[in-house]
């Protein structure tokens, strides 16, 4: 089951418990066209279950390029210090306000 959030007065997130694959890419180029990216931020954990590469997949026919970065798992990585590098790795890799993050975790 998924539900929307609303920020800005636009319902712009979507969360919730197993959210299938193919139906969140597909909402997402429905709901935001003009994404030039695709940023998937995950834990190693989860990306060795094959959760990261299957959703990666999926974007491959996609005109929009797509990101991943992973930290390490644990609560240590929900920190300031985190946040930082994740910022460093969009800027490093140009990314705008034309980006969609995608938040895949686990627990």
């Amino acid at each position: 089951m998924s539900r929307r959030i609303s920020i800005q007065g636009q319902e712009t997130i979507l969360i919730g418990c197993g959210i299938v694959q193919d139906e969140l890419v597909k909402e997402l180029r429905q709901t935001l066209p003009k994404v030039t990216t695709y940023v998937v931020i995950s834990d190693t954990n989860i990306a060795r279950l094959g959760f990261v590469a299957d959703l990666v997949s999926l974007f491959e026919s996609s005109t929009a390029r797509i990101l991943q970065y992973l930290l390490p798992p644990g609560e240590a990585t929900k920190s300031r210090e985190f946040k930082a590098l994740i910022e460093d790795f969009l800027l490093d890799h140009g990314c705008k306000r034309d980006i969609c993050l995608i938040a895949l975790g686990g627990g």
